[in-house]
C-alpha cells in the first residue's frame, strides 16, 4: 500500500546518519535531487549527501542512489524469521561512514 511505502521510506532516512556542520562546509555543494543549498543533509551508504525530504520522496519511486545507482540500505530478515518462527521484522543495515569522507 502507499501508507506502508511511505512508512518504509521514513524509516530508512531516519536510520541514514545525519552529516555534521563541518562535513557540509568542506562539501560546499547543492542537494543533487532539488539543487537547493544544503544547510542539513543525510549521508547514504555509498556516501553521498542529499536532503532528507528529497531522498525520502525519491525512495517512494525507488531504492536506489540517485548519483551512482547504488542500493541506498539492505534489508535482513530478522533471525526469528530465517528460522520461519518470527514476526517478519526487518532491520536495514547502513555501514557507518568515516566520519570526514566527502564524496568526490
Amino acid at each position: 500500500s502507499v501508507f506502508m511505502k511511505r512508512r518504509t521510506a521514513v524509516n530508512k532516512i531516519e536510520s541514514l546518519p545525519e552529516a555534521s556542520a563541518a562535513q557540509l562546509d568542506r562539501l560546499d555543494d547543492v542537494c543533487a535531487i532539488c539543487y537547493q543549498e544544503m544547510k542539513t543533509a543525510k549521508i547514504t551508504r555509498c556516501n553521498h549527501y542529499f536532503h532528507g525530504v528529497c531522498l525520502r520522496k525519491w525512495l517512494y519511486v525507488q531504492d536506489r542512489c540517485p548519483l551512482c545507482h547504488d542500493v541506498l540500505y539492505k534489508v535482513e530478515a530478522d533471525a526469528k524469521e530465517e528460522m520461519g518462527r518470527g514476526t517478519g521484522a526487518e532491520r536495514l543495515l547502513i555501514p557507518p561512514l568515516p566520519a570526514d569522507d566527502i564524496p568526490r
